[in-house]
């Protein structure tokens, strides 16, 4: 499958090197049985965002990582090594799992959930290809 990841700059030149491994920090769902923040993931959008959604990203990324500047990945991946059935605690349903945009405590207005993938295995650089870069104190010049 193909999918999409937002990360800095200097994450993505370590990444062209050893690869996107799952880290720890990726995730944080409590309703979750199996708790992601122990085992470690990779979020992977499903689909290319819209513009509006894009900007919320970037935006989410720079802010969260004290970055100006932000890329994003096209990331191949085999669709068995993603989490598959992720259930809530207390009903046992299927959660089906999104990513609203936030920046600081802020949603970003316009920015539609995105369904995405949790990977949880590595993910080796000739499945990782740069789509796009910002700097976005270049963009504010």
């Amino acid at each position: 499958m193909i999918g999409y990841h937002y990360t800095t700059e200097q994450r993505y030149k370590k990444i062209q090197k050893v690869g996107m491994y799952p880290m720890l920090e990726s995730i944080n769902i409590p309703e979750l049985i199996i708790d992601y923040t122990k085992k470690g993931c990779i979020w992977v959008f499903k689909h290319r965002m819209t513009p509006i959604s894009n900007l919320g990203m970037v935006s989410e990324v720079a802010s969260r990582h004290k970055s100006t500047k932000i890329v994003l990945l096209e990331i191949k991946y085999d669709n068995s090594k993603s989490a598959k059935w992720l259930f809530e605690k207390d009903t046992g349903e299927i959660i089906k799992l999104t990513h609203s945009c936030k920046v600081g405590k802020t949603t970003f207005l316009g920015h539609v959930a995105q369904p995405i993938d949790i990977i949880l295995e590595m993910i080796p650089p000739d499945d990782i290809k740069l789509i796009n870069s910002w700097d976005l104190l270049e963009l504010i010049k």
